[in-house]
Protein backbone atom coordinates (compact mmCIF):
# COMPACT_ATOMS: atom_id res chain seq x y z
CA UNK A 1 0.00 0.00 0.00
CA UNK A 2 2.77 2.06 1.08
CA UNK A 3 4.78 1.41 -2.79
CA UNK A 4 1.38 2.56 -4.52
CA UNK A 5 1.08 5.59 -2.68
CA UNK A 6 4.69 6.63 -2.86
CA UNK A 7 4.41 6.01 -6.62
CA UNK A 8 0.91 8.55 -6.65
CA UNK A 9 2.86 11.25 -4.84
CA UNK A 10 5.71 11.22 -7.62
CA UNK A 11 3.35 11.16 -10.25
CA UNK A 12 1.27 14.02 -9.04
CA UNK A 13 4.67 15.58 -8.35
CA UNK A 14 6.41 15.08 -11.42
CA UNK A 15 4.86 18.05 -13.88
CA UNK A 16 5.95 20.28 -10.24
CA UNK A 17 9.88 18.59 -10.96
CA UNK A 18 9.69 19.31 -14.66
CA UNK A 19 8.41 22.88 -14.35
CA UNK A 20 11.15 23.93 -11.59
CA UNK A 21 13.80 22.32 -13.29
CA UNK A 22 12.89 23.65 -16.74
CA UNK A 23 12.73 27.04 -14.69
CA UNK A 24 16.28 26.22 -13.83
CA UNK A 25 17.66 25.12 -16.99
CA UNK A 26 16.48 28.40 -18.98
CA UNK A 27 17.72 30.91 -15.55
CA UNK A 28 21.14 28.77 -15.91
CA UNK A 29 20.85 29.13 -19.81
CA UNK A 30 20.11 32.80 -19.75
CA UNK A 31 23.12 33.53 -16.77
CA UNK A 32 25.72 31.87 -19.27
CA UNK A 33 24.52 34.66 -22.29
CA UNK A 34 24.88 37.57 -20.00
CA UNK A 35 26.33 38.65 -16.59
CA UNK A 36 24.85 41.40 -14.46
CA UNK A 37 26.88 43.81 -12.53
CA UNK A 38 25.76 43.65 -8.81
CA UNK A 39 24.08 47.09 -8.60
CA UNK A 40 22.17 45.52 -10.97
CA UNK A 41 22.94 48.57 -13.29
CA UNK A 42 24.80 47.19 -15.99
CA UNK A 43 25.02 43.73 -18.47
CA UNK A 44 27.85 42.30 -19.71
CA UNK A 45 27.28 40.63 -23.08
CA UNK A 46 28.97 40.13 -26.55
CA UNK A 47 32.26 41.00 -27.65
CA UNK A 48 34.36 44.13 -29.40
CA UNK A 49 37.90 45.10 -29.65
CA UNK A 50 38.07 47.57 -27.08
CA UNK A 51 41.74 48.13 -24.59
CA UNK A 52 45.28 48.55 -26.73
CA UNK A 53 47.45 45.61 -26.35
CA UNK A 54 49.74 46.16 -23.15
CA UNK A 55 53.58 46.02 -23.74
CA UNK A 56 54.23 42.85 -21.68
CA UNK A 57 51.63 41.18 -24.33
CA UNK A 58 52.75 39.46 -27.86
CA UNK A 59 51.06 38.04 -30.66
CA UNK A 60 50.91 35.64 -32.98
CA UNK A 61 51.83 36.63 -36.55
CA UNK A 62 49.62 35.21 -38.40
CA UNK A 63 45.40 36.02 -37.66
CA UNK A 64 43.02 32.82 -37.08
CA UNK A 65 40.09 32.21 -39.48
CA UNK A 66 38.13 35.46 -37.81
CA UNK A 67 40.96 38.01 -38.37
CA UNK A 68 41.78 37.79 -34.55
CA UNK A 69 45.31 37.36 -33.49
CA UNK A 70 45.54 35.59 -29.88
CA UNK A 71 47.62 36.86 -27.59
CA UNK A 72 50.34 35.60 -25.11
CA UNK A 73 47.86 36.10 -22.76
CA UNK A 74 45.24 33.76 -24.53
CA UNK A 75 43.29 36.82 -25.49
CA UNK A 76 41.84 37.52 -28.98
CA UNK A 77 43.10 40.64 -30.64
CA UNK A 78 42.01 43.07 -33.72
CA UNK A 79 44.62 44.84 -35.32
CA UNK A 80 44.04 48.34 -36.63
CA UNK A 81 47.55 50.13 -38.01
CA UNK A 82 49.94 48.93 -36.79
CA UNK A 83 48.02 48.94 -32.98
CA UNK A 84 46.37 45.61 -31.51
CA UNK A 85 43.19 45.87 -29.31
CA UNK A 86 41.89 43.02 -27.00
CA UNK A 87 38.55 42.03 -28.00
CA UNK A 88 36.35 42.16 -24.48
CA UNK A 89 32.87 42.24 -23.18
CA UNK A 90 30.59 44.88 -24.06
CA UNK A 91 29.34 46.55 -21.24
CA UNK A 92 25.61 48.09 -21.51
CA UNK A 93 24.12 50.45 -19.24
CA UNK A 94 20.46 49.53 -18.06
CA UNK A 95 17.84 52.58 -19.45
CA UNK A 96 14.55 50.71 -18.49
CA UNK A 97 13.55 47.07 -17.21
CA UNK A 98 10.34 46.56 -18.17
CA UNK A 99 8.00 43.36 -18.92
CA UNK A 100 10.84 41.08 -18.87
CA UNK A 101 12.79 42.63 -21.38
CA UNK A 102 15.82 45.39 -20.80
CA UNK A 103 16.37 48.57 -22.98
CA UNK A 104 20.63 48.33 -23.13
CA UNK A 105 22.38 51.15 -24.82
CA UNK A 106 26.92 50.61 -24.76
CA UNK A 107 28.31 52.29 -22.14
CA UNK A 108 31.19 53.80 -24.42
CA UNK A 109 31.43 54.77 -27.94
CA UNK A 110 32.73 51.32 -29.64
CA UNK A 111 33.32 52.32 -32.91
CA UNK A 112 32.61 55.29 -35.45
CA UNK A 113 30.73 55.81 -38.44
CA UNK A 114 29.75 57.78 -40.71
CA UNK A 115 25.50 58.80 -40.44
CA UNK A 116 25.46 58.61 -44.64
CA UNK A 117 27.86 57.17 -47.35
CA UNK A 118 31.27 58.44 -46.70
CA UNK A 119 30.21 61.13 -49.04
CA UNK A 120 33.01 64.35 -49.88
CA UNK A 121 30.50 66.57 -49.94
CA UNK A 122 26.74 67.47 -49.64
CA UNK A 123 26.22 67.52 -53.48
CA UNK A 124 27.61 63.92 -53.53
CA UNK A 125 25.17 62.74 -51.19
CA UNK A 126 22.24 64.51 -52.80
CA UNK A 127 23.30 62.56 -56.22
CA UNK A 128 23.37 59.36 -55.28
CA UNK A 129 20.21 59.61 -52.92
CA UNK A 130 18.14 62.60 -54.25
CA UNK A 131 15.62 64.49 -52.40
CA UNK A 132 13.81 61.35 -50.73
CA UNK A 133 15.92 59.63 -49.05
CA UNK A 134 18.23 62.95 -47.49
CA UNK A 135 19.16 62.16 -44.14
CA UNK A 136 17.19 59.11 -43.55
CA UNK A 137 17.89 56.75 -40.99
CA UNK A 138 16.69 53.29 -43.02
CA UNK A 139 19.16 54.37 -45.69
CA UNK A 140 21.51 55.21 -43.49
CA UNK A 141 25.16 53.79 -43.62
CA UNK A 142 25.07 54.38 -39.25
CA UNK A 143 22.23 51.69 -39.94
CA UNK A 144 24.33 49.67 -42.27
CA UNK A 145 26.98 49.20 -40.27
CA UNK A 146 25.06 48.76 -36.29
CA UNK A 147 22.76 45.52 -38.21
CA UNK A 148 25.15 44.14 -40.11
CA UNK A 149 29.01 45.03 -39.22
CA UNK A 150 28.66 45.44 -35.19
CA UNK A 151 25.35 42.94 -34.73
CA UNK A 152 27.64 39.87 -36.66
CA UNK A 153 30.92 40.59 -34.97
CA UNK A 154 29.27 41.25 -31.57
CA UNK A 155 27.60 38.63 -30.37
CA UNK A 156 27.53 34.88 -31.22
CA UNK A 157 24.37 32.71 -32.06
CA UNK A 158 23.30 32.26 -28.58
CA UNK A 159 23.44 35.82 -27.78
CA UNK A 160 21.45 36.96 -31.09
CA UNK A 161 18.24 34.05 -29.35
CA UNK A 162 17.75 36.55 -26.63
CA UNK A 163 18.25 40.32 -28.89
CA UNK A 164 14.74 41.18 -29.87
CA UNK A 165 13.99 42.23 -33.25
CA UNK A 166 12.51 45.61 -32.16
CA UNK A 167 10.05 47.82 -33.91
CA UNK A 168 12.44 51.31 -34.32
CA UNK A 169 10.52 54.02 -34.30
CA UNK A 170 11.86 56.82 -36.69
CA UNK A 171 8.18 59.30 -36.70
CA UNK A 172 8.22 62.96 -35.64
CA UNK A 173 7.89 61.90 -32.04
CA UNK A 174 11.31 61.21 -31.75
CA UNK A 175 12.61 64.09 -33.44
CA UNK A 176 13.55 67.76 -31.90
CA UNK A 177 9.53 69.77 -31.98
CA UNK A 178 10.85 71.76 -34.92
CA UNK A 179 12.34 68.82 -37.07
CA UNK A 180 9.19 67.22 -37.80
CA UNK A 181 9.26 67.40 -41.49
CA UNK A 182 12.02 65.27 -41.71
CA UNK A 183 10.76 61.90 -40.04
CA UNK A 184 11.44 59.00 -41.69
CA UNK A 185 10.48 54.95 -42.39
CA UNK A 186 10.29 52.84 -38.69
CA UNK A 187 12.37 50.01 -39.10
CA UNK A 188 12.60 46.54 -37.88
CA UNK A 189 16.21 46.20 -36.43
CA UNK A 190 18.26 44.12 -33.41
CA UNK A 191 20.26 46.90 -32.77
CA UNK A 192 20.01 50.44 -33.90
CA UNK A 193 20.58 54.05 -32.89
CA UNK A 194 19.66 55.89 -29.62
CA UNK A 195 17.22 59.18 -30.84
CA UNK A 196 16.68 62.75 -30.35
CA UNK A 197 13.83 61.94 -27.69
CA UNK A 198 15.60 59.20 -26.55
CA UNK A 199 18.80 60.59 -24.97
CA UNK A 200 16.62 63.65 -23.53
CA UNK A 201 14.41 61.11 -21.51
CA UNK A 202 14.14 61.49 -18.05
CA UNK A 203 12.91 58.03 -17.88
CA UNK A 204 16.15 56.94 -18.98
CA UNK A 205 18.09 58.69 -16.87
CA UNK A 206 18.72 61.88 -19.40
CA UNK A 207 17.88 65.79 -18.30
CA UNK A 208 15.85 66.86 -20.42
CA UNK A 209 17.29 70.39 -20.63
CA UNK A 210 19.45 70.72 -23.19
CA UNK A 211 21.29 73.79 -21.76
CA UNK A 212 22.87 71.67 -18.34
CA UNK A 213 25.35 69.71 -18.51
CA UNK A 214 24.26 65.71 -18.40
CA UNK A 215 26.74 63.36 -16.81
CA UNK A 216 24.50 60.68 -18.36
CA UNK A 217 25.55 61.85 -22.03
CA UNK A 218 29.36 62.48 -21.42
CA UNK A 219 29.79 59.03 -22.64
CA UNK A 220 33.58 58.15 -23.13
CA UNK A 221 34.85 55.88 -26.06
CA UNK A 222 37.51 52.77 -26.06
CA UNK A 223 40.99 52.72 -27.24
CA UNK A 224 39.86 51.35 -30.20
CA UNK A 225 37.67 53.76 -31.00
CA UNK A 226 40.11 56.56 -30.02
CA UNK A 227 42.59 54.59 -32.36
CA UNK A 228 39.82 55.21 -35.41
CA UNK A 229 39.36 58.75 -34.53
CA UNK A 230 36.86 59.64 -31.82
CA UNK A 231 36.38 63.07 -31.17
CA UNK A 232 36.36 64.08 -27.53
CA UNK A 233 35.94 67.75 -26.03
CA UNK A 234 39.43 68.72 -24.13
CA UNK A 235 37.38 70.07 -21.37
CA UNK A 236 36.14 68.34 -17.93
CA UNK A 237 33.78 66.50 -17.91
CA UNK A 238 35.21 64.26 -20.66
CA UNK A 239 32.44 63.27 -23.44
CA UNK A 240 32.73 61.80 -26.32
CA UNK A 241 30.33 63.18 -29.58
CA UNK A 242 28.29 60.17 -30.71
CA UNK A 243 25.11 59.97 -33.61
CA UNK A 244 21.51 59.64 -32.89
CA UNK A 245 19.36 58.00 -35.45
CA UNK A 246 17.42 61.43 -35.52
CA UNK A 247 18.18 63.89 -38.73
CA UNK A 248 16.96 67.19 -38.14
CA UNK A 249 17.47 69.07 -42.07
CA UNK A 250 18.98 68.33 -45.43
CA UNK A 251 22.14 66.42 -44.74
CA UNK A 252 22.16 66.81 -40.93
CA UNK A 253 21.19 64.67 -38.39
CA UNK A 254 21.46 64.94 -34.74
CA UNK A 255 24.43 64.58 -32.56
CA UNK A 256 25.56 64.34 -28.61
CA UNK A 257 28.06 66.80 -28.49
CA UNK A 258 31.44 66.22 -26.64
CA UNK A 259 31.78 69.33 -24.50
CA UNK A 260 28.96 69.51 -22.44
CA UNK A 261 27.28 66.46 -23.57
CA UNK A 262 24.76 69.14 -25.30
CA UNK A 263 22.97 68.33 -28.76
CA UNK A 264 23.67 69.57 -32.28
CA UNK A 265 23.56 68.48 -35.40
CA UNK A 266 26.54 67.47 -37.64
CA UNK A 267 26.43 66.84 -41.41
CA UNK A 268 25.65 63.24 -42.24
CA UNK A 269 29.56 62.89 -43.75
CA UNK A 270 31.39 63.53 -40.55
CA UNK A 271 34.04 60.47 -40.09
CA UNK A 272 34.75 61.51 -36.88
CA UNK A 273 31.37 61.20 -34.83
CA UNK A 274 30.64 57.64 -32.40
CA UNK A 275 28.46 55.06 -32.16
CA UNK A 276 26.39 54.12 -28.97
CA UNK A 277 24.56 50.75 -29.88
CA UNK A 278 21.23 49.87 -28.11
CA UNK A 279 19.02 47.01 -28.24
CA UNK A 280 16.39 44.95 -26.05
CA UNK A 281 17.14 41.61 -24.63
CA UNK A 282 14.73 39.42 -23.01
CA UNK A 283 15.95 38.84 -19.45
Amino acid sequence: MKKILSILLFVLLLPCILFVNGCKQETDFLAKIYEKSVDGKYIYMGEYPQSQKVDSVTVSEIPDDNGYYLGSDNERYVKEGNTYFKVEKIKWRILQEKDGKAFLMSEIVLDLSYFSMDFETYEEYLEYYGDANLSSYKHSSLRNFLINDFYNVAFSDKEKEIINLTEVDNSFATLKLDHYLWAGENTLDYVFALSYADVTNPEYGFINDLNETDLARCIDASDYAYEKGAWAALEEPLAVAFWTRSPCGAGHAHAVHGYLSDMGDASVGEHNLGVIPAMYITL
